[in-house]
């Protein structure tokens, strides 16, 4: 049985067990006991995540406020789930205790003491560095909101006593109405969130790092002992010695039943840990992103607005590192054995014993690890793996336009959700983006009296077609989205110099200010769209010598539609219905189109990196020149395969963009064609009429000659840099290339005399030249309509 009260225990984890305790963890009180504790701790710890959600959901108006509230609530989850989790293995946590206390007693020499000692007070000053590490840093975000307050000199032209008390919370919390009302109860329970999280993360991963500890010293123990087998045994060695005199047999025997004892213990931290560090690892990477992303789109603001989120990135970086470190130690340690009986002058021992060296050494191939979740194995390697994924999650979510992730969620396009998620998203709006249509063909048969209210109606019953048959094509095609953006991150894992990164950087925010403008065009063209009937009725003086009032609601409509004889009685729903529709066909275009201009600036960046490496082929090699040199030793070969490779891959990209985009350019070229010449007629008819009437075909005709330009323009891109590789090996110096090497430079060149294109329908090669005669067969249609009028 653990004796609380002995004396070695309390001197070595006397930090551990103070921890434990408040925390409700410690597995020797009482049932009751624990539960007066953790209870508490608890219900303060995971209960601040419901104003925090609140406030996700209701109190968050801009992005900067889902970046800043996010990470706390992330870490709210991630902190109440250990508690939960180590309160839930309790049993397991005694066990491990009681092992570390039954290796104590079982210690023989002083040696195996002073080995022991060193990993414990390893981990006491471990656990010592972590707490006092997270009181600071959670003081400093305790005491962010005066800190700012402090360093202000001027917030808003206001004076500091004016600033709210509710902003001076740590967390960003949403309680309803009478928040003001119970202010200060609101602070108690913020303020005691944030001293039971620090204690229940104090608490969990000191016991971790305490454990690992522990089982390096054991099998250090184990390691000195079998390196010290068959040492002064030159002289009087005897191979056919009995068992009960044969001092190594009985040495090994013993570090064998050591051995696993101590495995059987790192199996149990593994077991007890395991599904912690996997909710860690998941919910630390989004959570460090998140703060990541704040720390970039605040690097040109104040000091008060950049260090909250260093506060929290620094903490959780080294939160993980903490815990893949100390897994690194079972990792090296354990195969200390192995490392020891080589060292070992086991060749002056017995058959039976050398026996059971190999069945040590045997176990010592799979050395003892740490998982999270049984997928990933913790250790320094898988730390760096995870930290480039931290850092490309960050540059990721900042470079690939955040507005263009908003666009694909909101219309259910992200790839990344799961169906229903999606289908929440993607349904109501596909309905109102295509439902709008059935009013309008019924307004175009039954409504329209005169070819002027054709004309005036075709336009917009076409532009819901083609804004309804992309989002729809885009949706069915979910698993191409995915692998296009899956390649865009694996191409960002594979940069590797700064000047690769940097010329991928250049044409992804060239794609990111592309998609913003083009947010911002759509969003000012609707605008004009859905206010146009008001505009025109506050424009016009007298309009059929009748006041404005008077002008019919019905003409106030975005659209044309016919909705029967209860026309008047349901006039709100029906306004609705066409404002939504509006709204939707915005939402859905600059979410389609804004995800094609990215993925194409992305295939032109790699294009780029690919020219640039194969450009530098042959530079710097004129004196060291060697024609006939090694494939090992042939740097140029090696480079100019992995361009091959590279050039290979972006041009399966490529494909991936045209295949998803055809059938969307087919459709849209088509309808665009005819909807441009239509309105084209409109803006001829209305000429001499008064500008009222000129204002709205004028819009759609801009909007939808810009549309179509965008498209060709950007296919026309990809033409120009899918060559580059050609025009850099041009301009490399292939002579100085051994034959391998030129080889695949031919081979290269080969591929680029057909460049990459987009097409619509594979009919239709996408270009500004191909622009040029969609313009001419527009005005050409102009010309056929006009003459029919």
């Amino acid at each position: 049985m653990f004796d609380t009260k002995d004396i070695e225990h309390n001197r070595r984890y006397a930090l551990l067990r103070l921890y434990l305790t408040i925390s409700g963890l410690w597995p020797y009180h009482n049932f009751r006991d624990r539960c007066i504790r953790f209870v508490p701790f608890f219900v303060f710890s995971f209960s601040i995540a419901i104003p925090q959600v609140l406030y996700l959901l209701i109190g968050s108006v801009t992005l900067d406020d889902v970046f800043e509230s996010m990470p706390s609530l992330i870490i709210s989850i991630l902190f109440s789930s250990k508690l939960l989790i180590i309160m839930l293995n309790s049993k397991k946590v005694k066990i491990c205790l009681n092992t570390i206390q039954k290796d104590w007693q079982l210690i023989n020499t002083d040696v195996e003491r002073i080995i022991l000692q060193q990993h414990t007070r390893y981990g006491q000053y471990l656990a010592t560095f972590y707490a006092v590490f997270v009181h600071t840093m959670t003081t400093l975000f305790m005491l962010k909101p005066i800190i700012v307050s402090l360093i202000t000199d001027d917030i808003s032209n206001t004076t500091k006593s004016s600033i709210p008390i509710a902003s001076r919370l740590p967390f960003n919390v949403e309680y309803g109405e009478k928040f003001n009302q119970y202010i200060y109860l609101i602070a108690v329970h913020n303020y005691m969130a944030v001293f039971t999280r620090s204690f229940a993360t104090i608490a969990v991963d000191n016991l971790y790092y305490v454990l690992i500890q522990h089982a390096c010293g054991m099998f250090s123990i184990i390691g000195n002992v079998l390196e010290n087998i068959g040492k002064n045994n030159a002289n009087d060695f005897n191979a056919k010695s009995d068992k009960i005199k044969d001092n190594n047999y009985n040495k090994t025997l013993h570090c064998l039943r050591r051995h696993l004892d101590v495995i059987e213990f790192a199996e149990n931290i593994e077991a007890l840990f395991t599904k912690i560090f996997l909710i860690n690892l998941n919910l630390n990477m989004i959570c460090g992103s998140l703060a990541g992303v704040q720390v970039l789109m605040n690097l040109e603001r104040n000091a008060s607005d950049i260090s909250v989120p260093i506060i929290i990135y620094t903490a959780q970086f080294i939160h993980l590192f903490l815990h893949f470190w100390n897994a690194q130690f079972l990792l090296d340690y354990s195969v200390l054995p192995y490392r020891s009986i080589c060292r070992a002058n086991w060749y002056y021992t017995s058959q039976k014993c050398q026996k059971l060296l190999l069945l040590i050494m045997n176990r010592t191939t799979v050395p003892c690890k740490i998982t999270a979740g049984k997928i990933v194995i913790l250790s320094i390697e898988s730390f760096a793996t995870v930290s480039i994924k931290y850092i490309i999650n960050i540059f990721y979510s900042y470079i690939f336009p955040i507005i263009l992730l908003l666009y694909l969620t909101i219309s259910g396009l992200w790839p990344y959700y799961n169906l229903r998620d999606r289908c929440i998203c993607f349904v109501p709006l596909f309905a109102f983006c295509s439902s709008i249509a059935i009013p309008q063909t019924l307004y175009l048969l039954i409504g329209s009296i005169t070819l002027d209210d054709i004309f005036e109606s075709l336009p917009a019953l076409i532009i819901s077609i083609i804004f309804s048959s992309k989002i729809m094509i885009i949706m069915l095609n979910s698993k191409k989205v995915k692998i296009c953006l899956n390649t865009i991150r694996k191409d960002w894992l594979s940069a590797n110099t700064d000047v690769e990164r940097i010329i991928l950087q250049r044409h992804t925010r060239y794609g990111q200010y592309l998609a913003v403008f083009y947010a911002a065009f759509m969003h000012v063209t609707s605008g004009l769209f859905i206010f146009k009937p008001i505009m025109l009725t506050l424009m016009t003086d007298d309009i059929i010598n009748a006041t404005k009032s008077s002008v019919p609601f019905i003409s106030r409509l975005p659209f044309r539609v016919e909705y029967g004889e209860k026309f008047n009685q349901y006039i709100y729903p029906i306004t609705v219905h066409s404002y939504t529709a509006v709204f939707a066909h915005v939402f859905a275009t600059i979410a389609v189109d804004g995800l094609y201009y990215c993925l194409i600036q992305h295939a032109c960046g790699m294009f780029s990196i690919i020219g640039y490496t194969l450009e530098n082929i042959g530079k710097n090699n004129d004196d060291s020149f060697d024609a006939k040199q090694a494939k090992i030793q042939d740097t140029n070969y090696s480079k100019t395969l992995y361009c091959l490779r590279r050039h290979l891959l972006v041009i399966e990209f490529t494909e991936h963009i045209e295949s998803l985009f055809t059938k969307i350019f087919l459709i849209n070229l088509n309808l665009n064609m005819i909807a441009g010449s239509l309105t084209g007629i409109q803006v001829l008819m209305n000429l001499e009429k008064s500008a009222n009437d000129v204002a709205g075909p004028i819009t759609i005709y801009i909007a939808q000659f810009l549309h179509l330009f965008l498209h060709f323009w950007q296919a026309q891109f990809l033409l120009d840099y899918s060559v580059l590789p050609y025009e850099s090996i041009c301009r490399a110096n292939w002579y100085y290339a051994s034959r391998r090497c030129q080889k695949l430079l031919l081979l290269i060149m080969n591929r680029t005399t057909s460049p990459c294109k987009i097409t619509a329908g594979k009919i239709v090669i996408l270009s500004i030249e191909s622009f040029a005669t969609v313009v001419k067969t527009s005005l050409s249609y102009l010309t056929m309509f006009r003459s029919l009028q």
